[in-house]
Order: structure tokens, then sequence, then C-alpha cells
């Protein structure tokens, strides 16, 4: 009987007082008026139940609801990085495997059995994703996984715990095994972030912790280009990246090789320390072979580390990256209706660029001059045409539109023509000396409206008195000149010539880059005069100021900044050519997404065709590294789009190519990709109980020994005896049945005082 105890409502003893006062008023007012004991009886019992409705006597029992077994997911890293034999000794003095120790102790048949009993227990394994696992999966599991994703696995568990919920659950508890050595960037913010979920979701965090807390030796490089996609002979970075671990005192040669069609060179060969990780930047030129001249090629860079005897993971000292190298022409149309020596030079220059047709459209007055130059093995080839390519057929065969003055003269009444050249088929415009058209009838007035949509800049609309700047680069501008060569491009902007600006800039679009601006603002910050941007699926590019022409014609004591103007329109024309959704002389086009990827990652293919038809059908061949092809199923994206989408996860690592056409097979493209193991999981093998602790002590969990898996049942025992506790007084009797006893004995004693004949 000791778990009875008294609740009344009012404090102990003045209710016990107040009680006895009653009784005993009572049997003194009976006594003294020679009343019958019965009566006294019936009255003083009435007393006694009122009294013990005031007291409250009530048991301790458990609270209300159903109480199941604890609620334990145990998680099981199995990465490659378990595969180490630094987790103590085996029974005969041999290194013992971190998978061997987990093994022989927290995932033995016997220990996972015991928990079973005391617990309602999931298991999982995980690496790079988290699997469902078994008895039997756990007593054949090998380290195979080529990442450590611990955030991703926690998430899982919980997820499966909240809809498993049971309000009556004792506790939830999610048991993390692992090393610790967790590959993704980032992850320690999010480990406690997700602690703080886990805590507000009522789960506790546990970890047991195996391995060394020093990293095996390993080496690993990494490749990647800045521009997958180049014209021949186009310059980009190669980015080289040596990382190490544990390596101090090591060295190994580094090789970078160039392969194009089958023939190889070496583009560096260095000997480099391993004691800290390298970062090594290569300017490269990728040409396209002669045959495959106005077609793509494909030009693959490998960089591999020589022979490392001490380090654990040899598979990882070899990375590529590829490039798609263009050998097709840009075809450039320029429209000049008040001829000038901007576009004069400017012709002058693409004629000399061997990857540039230009078709020029002189104005001569009443008359017109059509000339196309195009670039051949012997040279330029010139060829007089008689009419103006101004119809839309002929204006989509164009790569980019340069539009001098006065270009109202051939587009007046055919605006919508250049809009739908930027926005639907991909082209550029280049507006050559600012605002390029006027005029005060109705068509050119549209033409004005429709310009003004494009360009990047906002013009003032009144005139201003023609002015003398020079200019000065914005963060980010240098990508359009020759760095290397030029040495410091700030020097070399405050020696070049000055420009004239007539047409005013008011201001650059919200979604516009400005290249160059006027250098009153000191830092780059004046006035935009060289500005780009893109607009639907094409872009825009303008120049304000009048007389760039005089960086090609400049003096002997500027001779070494000979090459500016050249450089400039060269690299002008590659930006915009690259910059659309479609490369030069394409109809149709092809991205694939990411251009690298790990095995079973999920590669997005997306082709476009410039124009669409109901009747439209795309075939895709998918080519493996084995040179075995299969069809792939491209969907469209939408019944009015010219857009077909598809999703594959190649599983064999190795160079694949996606080839598309159109079913008339007239239009055709090709783009490769690679699929690479992430082979940084034995990068840095060293045990994190650091980072495993986020988790614990988030949680209110614990950090468990790796030899003592019992530790976890007694956990549960302290937490089940813990829930014993969670009591609340219950009372002896309800408060209707002691209120029916009141009433009823008082009933019969007034009835038995009625009778008698009794006041």
């Amino acid at each position: 009987m000791n778990d009875l105890t008294l609740n009344p409502p009012f404090a102990l003893a003045p209710t016990l007082l107040l009680i006895a006062c009653v009784i005993g008023i009572v049997m003194w007012s009976f006594l003294s008026w020679r009343r019958g004991l019965g009566l006294l009886l019936l009255r003083v019992g009435a007393i006694l139940a009122v009294g013990g409705l005031l007291l409250g006597p009530s048991r301790f029992v458990l609270r209300d609801g159903d109480i199941d077994k604890p609620r334990v997911s145990v998680l099981v890293d199995r990465s490659l990085s378990m595969c180490l034999a630094d987790a103590g000794v085996d029974e005969l003095g041999d290194p013992r495997r971190r998978i061997d120790a987990l093994r022989d102790g927290w995932l033995s048949r016997d220990a996972l059995l015991t928990l079973a009993g005391k617990a309602d227990v999931r298991l999982h394994i995980f690496a790079e994703d988290s699997q469902v696992a078994t008895l039997r999966t756990m007593a054949q599991l090998q380290p195979d996984g080529n990442a450590t994703r611990i955030a991703h696995a926690l998430r899982t568990a919980i997820e499966d715990m909240q809809r498993a919920e049971n309000s009556g659950r004792l506790s939830r508890e999610i048991v993390l095994v692992s090393d610790g050595a967790d590959t993704s960037r980032g992850v320690a913010q999010e480990l406690s972030h997700l602690a703080a979920e886990a805590r507000a979701l009522g789960v506790r965090i546990h970890a047991v912790v195996a391995g060394s807390d020093e990293s095996a030796p390993d080496a690993a490089v990494r490749l990647a280009l800045d521009d997958s996609i180049l014209f021949a002979g186009q310059q980009t970075t190669l980015r080289v990246h040596v990382a190490t671990a544990n390596l101090k005192g090591e060295t190994s040669e580094l090789i970078v090789r160039e392969l194009i069609d089958d023939e190889s060179r070496i583009v560096l060969r260095r000997r480099v320390a391993l004691d800290t990780a390298k970062d090594i930047e290569l300017k490269v030129s990728p040409a396209a072979p002669q045959h495959i001249q106005h077609q793509m090629a494909i030009t693959e860079y490998t960089a591999s580390l020589g022979f490392i005897e001490r380090e654990i993971d040899r598979s990882n000292n070899v990375a590529r990256a590829i490039a798609q190298v263009s050998g097709k022409h840009i075809r450039v149309a320029i429209f000049e209706n008040q001829p000038s020596w901007d576009a004069k030079h400017f012709i002058a220059t693409m004629r000399a660029d061997p990857q540039v047709d230009i078709t020029a459209i002189m104005g001569l007055g009443r008359r017109q001059r059509v000339t196309r130059f195009l670039s051949t093995p012997l040279g330029v080839e010139e060829v007089r045409l008689e009419e103006a390519p101004i119809a839309e057929d002929d204006i989509f065969d164009f790569d980019i539109v340069v539009l001098g003055r006065g270009v109202e003269r051939w587009f007046g009444e055919r605006s919508d023509v250049l809009r739908r050249f930027v926005v639907d088929r991909g082209g550029s415009i280049i507006f050559l000396r600012g605002d390029v058209a006027s005029g005060n009838d109705a068509a050119s007035r549209e033409l004005v409206r429709v310009l003004r949509q494009l360009s990047p800049l906002v013009w003032e609309e009144s005139a201003s008195e023609p002015a003398r700047v020079s200019l000065a680069l914005t963060p980010g501008g240098g990508e359009f000149f020759e760095h290397e060569t030029l040495g410091d491009l700030g020097q070399m902007f405050a020696q070049l010539p000055d420009h004239s600006i007539t047409a005013r800039a008011s201001r650059e679009k919200a979604l516009a880059f400005v290249v160059a601006s006027a250098a009153d603002g000191g830092d780059g910050s004046g006035e935009a005069v060289i500005a780009h941007q893109r607009v639907g699926a094409g872009a825009t590019f303008a120049v304000v100021a009048e007389g760039m022409w005089r960086w090609a014609m400049l003096p002997s004591a500027l001779a070494e900044f000979d090459s500016v103007y050249r450089v400039f329109w060269s690299r002008v024309v590659r930006f915009l050519a690259l910059g659309g959704d479609f490369l030069p002389g394409e109809k149709i086009t092809l991205a694939v997404s990411p251009a690298s990827a790990a095995p079973g990652e999920n590669i997005q293919i997306v082709a476009q065709t410039r124009s669409y038809q109901e009747e439209d059908a795309i075939d895709a061949q998918l080519m493996a590294p084995d040179g075995t092809k299969r069809s792939i199923l491209l969907s469209r994206t939408d019944k009015a789009g010219s857009r077909y989408i598809a999703v594959i996860a190649p599983q064999t690592p190795g160079m694949y190519t996606i080839a598309v056409s159109h079913e008339n097979g007239d239009v055709s493209a090709r783009t490769p990709f690679v699929i690479e193991e992430d082979r940084d999981e034995l990068l840095d093998t060293t045990a994190r109980p650091d980072l495993l602790r986020l988790l614990t002590d988030g949680t209110g969990g614990e950090m468990l020994p790796l030899d003592d898996p019992k530790s976890l049942l007694r956990l549960l025992e302290v937490r089940e005896e813990a829930h014993r506790l969670d009591v609340e007084p219950r009372l002896l009797w309800p408060h209707g049945s002691v209120f029916g006893l009141i009433v009823g004995l008082l009933g019969v004693e007034w009835f038995c005082r009625r009778r008698g004949g009794m006041a």
C-alpha cells in the first residue's frame, strides 16, 4: 500500500480538523437530544463520505497510453574507408579492419538478436545512399562505397521513423556506426542543423566510432576545363588539382596529355611534392583536325600521377576532362548605311580571322554593296551578291548580325525579324556604334523600339554633345583581352586612344554585364560604354563609343598593343557565338548536364531545334565506351515547343557520346560526357569522432564504445525505468460514486426521521 496517497483540494491538516469538528458536533447533538443510534450512524457515514471526497485518496499509476518497445535504427557505414586495418588487433594479433571490428561486436548475430529482444530494430547500410538491411546483409557486409554521406543516411532513418510513428513508443533511438569520415562539403554545419531537427522530434542519436585518428597515405588528381565548348585555336584554362594525405616527404611525376584524333602530346610534365595540395593552371588552345573542318571534334585531356608505393588507392591517380572543338565557321553579317572607319576596320579584322565568314552590306547613297568574304585554306574568297540577305531565312543563317548606323534602310519594316533572330533563333546582335537606328516614320519608330528592347543599355532620349572618353575595365571585363601578353590592363587602357560618344547610355539594364565604362569613374564605375546581356535564346552586345578603330592603327610608341583590337573582336564574336543556345551553323543543339558524373548519377539530355513542326521527331543514340550503341527516347517538354529531354544514368565508367538527329537526317549534333568513379573516399580516412559528437551532444545521445554493444542495452533499460516512474495519482473511487453514497445516506436518514415524526 506504499503507492497510496492523499490529494485534498485544501491543506491536509485543516481538512482533517474540519471533518473531526463536524463529526463531533453531530454526535453531541444526537446524544444531547437522545435520538436514535441508527440515524447517528447514517449522518456520520454521510459526513465521512464527504471527508473522503475532500481528502482524495489516490494510487500512483502509469500515465494513459499504450507503451511499446523503443524504436532503434542501426545505421552502418559500408564505404571504402571501413576497409582500413586500424581498429585494433584480432585474436591472432593481426591488424583488424574497421568493418571486422564492428562485425565482431555491434553487428554480430548475437548482439543484434539481443537488441531485437529489447527494441523494435531497423537495420540500414549507407555510403552514397542508404538501404534497408537484414541480419544476412550484416554478416556478409563488405566495404565498397565510393562516398560517405552521413547526413543523407540520418535523414532517411528519421523519415522512416516518422512514417512508422507510434505515440506510445517508449523512445526513438538511432545508432550511427561509422568512422565519421564524411566526403560531403560543409557536413559539420549540416549535421548541426540535423541534430536540432532530430532533438525536436524526440530522436536521440548515438555513435559508435571505428578507426584511427591518422589518415592512410593517398594522393588524387582532379582535372577541369573552364570552357567545354571551344573554337579551334581558342584559348581556355585547364585546372589541375593534386590532393594529398599523409604523404609528407613523397614526390611524384605529374603528366598532363592532350589527345586529339588519336594523336597525343604532353602539355605538362612536372615533379610535384606531395606535402600539401597543389593547384596548377595551364593555358591550352585545342585545334580541330584538318579532316574535321566545319564539324565538331573532341579533345581529351588526361592528368596522371606516377606510382607511389605507400599509397592506399591508385585508382584516383588519373583524371580527365573533355572539350568539344568546333571547326565550323562563325557567320557574321554587318549592315552599315553610313560607312565609317569603325565598320571598315571591323570588317578587315573579321576577314583576317580564319574561322569567320563575314558578309558586308554597305549603303552607298541610293546604291548598296553586298560582299561576302569566305575563309578557305587557300585564303579569303571574295563573292559579290546582287541582293542584301534581309529575308528571315537569310538572316537566320547568320550567327551574329552587326548593326552600324542607318539600319532602318533594311529593317524599317522588318524589325520583328531581328527580334526573332535573337529571342527565338538564338543569334546575337552587336550594336557597333551606339544607338543605331533613327527616323520619324512609323516603321522606323517601331524598329527603334524593338532594338532598344534588345539592347543591354538604356539610351538617352535627347541628343547630347559629342564627348571624348577613355575606358576603364570593370571586374570581369578582362576576359575579352589577352592578359598574359598585354600585361597590366589598367595601364594599357590609360595609354590607348580615347573614344567619341554621341549617343549616350543613361544606364545599363538589370541583367546586363558592363565590360568597360568611362574612366572618370576611376574604378570602372562610370558611365557604361561596352556591355552585353542574354536575351531569350541569344544575346546582344553594345559599344556606345565611336573611334575604337584607332586601336587598330596605333603609333609605333604603342606597338606592344597592336593585337588589342584584333583580340578584342575575335573574343567577342566567339563569346557571342558560344553564348546562345545554338552553336555556329547548328539547326539543332544538344546539351548534357553534368558533363562529368559518377556511375549511376542522373545525366540530363536536352535537345532543341530552331524551328518547330508538330510532326517533328528527334532520334538519339548513346554510344558507350566499348563502342556499343542504344537508342534514347527524348520526350518533348511541351506541346508547343521545340525542346526534347531525357534522363539517363550510365553505370560503366568511361567516355560516352550522345548524338541526336532530325528524323529526315539533315541536321544533327553530338556531345561527349564522362562517367568517372569518385575515388575521394580514401583520400582522407581519418576517423572523425568530433564530427559524430555534434550529433550525440545535440540530441542527448551517447558516444558508445566500439567493443561494448551491451552499452546500448543498458541505456535502453535506464530509459525504460525512467518511464516506469512517469506516473500520476488516480482516485481510488470516482467522485460520482461517493456523491451517490452521500445522497443515499442522507436520503435514508431523512426518510427515517420523517417516519418517526422527527423534524
